[in-house]
């Protein structure tokens, strides 16, 4: 019960701090920040820690699909992005699930499972390049009932599929643990609340996120076996920052050019 206290709030004071880091200064660098690897770190975490080290590193290749089911999610919210925005978001995870769920029957090895992930990413970044970067306007800053309802969304989520990441195979549990815990409450919290537009720039960036998370991921697979859960988290989210920060680097330097 502790355990699933911490992930919880590790997972719901990450959402809130990306949903103020959107609304404050930019939402092209929240969208690429919303793919450092905490929902999904969390998740391979306690899979390791309560079905053993190799148990974690096996479900990382599936991780590395539940990537392309992730992406198809943004995909599908950047085409369907509307007025009505319970459907824009009913579809989104429609789109993961329909994608997703298949790749967990696939027995891939890491190197095929990399490859997969890396081309999709590159074709979904192409696919929204076009979307334009919208900032938000902020009127006036959030009342205590949208931090409420922040985190009721969150954490719904965070509870659903973080717990359904420990049901079934190895290979089910990773793509599981791709879902995007931390960036969809934040897409649905940026799109319920300033519209389309804005939401649209998240999705546009989330693919150069995925750098981190694909980093982490493949860390993952190849530390927890060597080193153990504990310093092979610590491994990972560091070449996961190390990646996070040298994209936003070396974009803000292309930007100067």
């Amino acid at each position: 019960m502790a355990l699933l206290i911490i992930k919880i709030a590790v997972t719901l004071a990450t959402v809130l701090a990306l949903a103020w880091l959107a609304e404050r200064l930019s939402t092209r660098v929240a969208g690429v920040l919303a793919g450092f690897p905490l929902g999904t770190g969390v998740a391979l975490f306690f899979l390791g820690y309560e079905q053993g080290p190799a148990f974690a590193a096996d479900a990382a290749r599936g991780t590395l699909l539940g990537f392309i089911g992730a992406q198809a999610l943004a995909l599908a919210f950047a085409a369907s992005a509307g007025q009505n925005r319970i459907k824009t978001l009913v579809l989104s995870l429609l789109a993961f699930v329909v994608v997703a769920l298949p790749l967990s029957l696939l027995d891939l090895p890491l190197w095929a499972a990399l490859l997969a992930s890396i081309a999709f990413t590159l074709v979904a970044h192409r696919l929204m390049r076009h979307l334009a970067d919208t900032a938000i306007t902020l009127k006036r800053r959030p009342g205590w009932g949208v931090h409420i309802a922040r985190g009721v969304i969150s954490g719904l989520i965070v509870v659903g599929i973080t717990s359904a990441g420990y049901w079934g195979t190895a290979a089910l549990s990773g793509v599981l643990a791709a879902f995007p815990v931390t960036f969809f409450p934040l897409l649905a919290i940026i799109f319920w609340q300033h519209g389309p537009a804005p939401a649209q720039t998240l999705v546009k960036h989330y693919p150069a996120g995925l750098g981190s998370l694909i980093t982490h991921t493949v860390a993952v697979f190849w530390l927890y076996p060597l080193i153990g859960v504990y310093w092979g988290t610590l491994g990972a989210l560091a070449l996961a920052t190390l990646w996070s920060f040298g994209w936003l680097a070396w974009q803000r330097r292309n930007a100067l050019a």
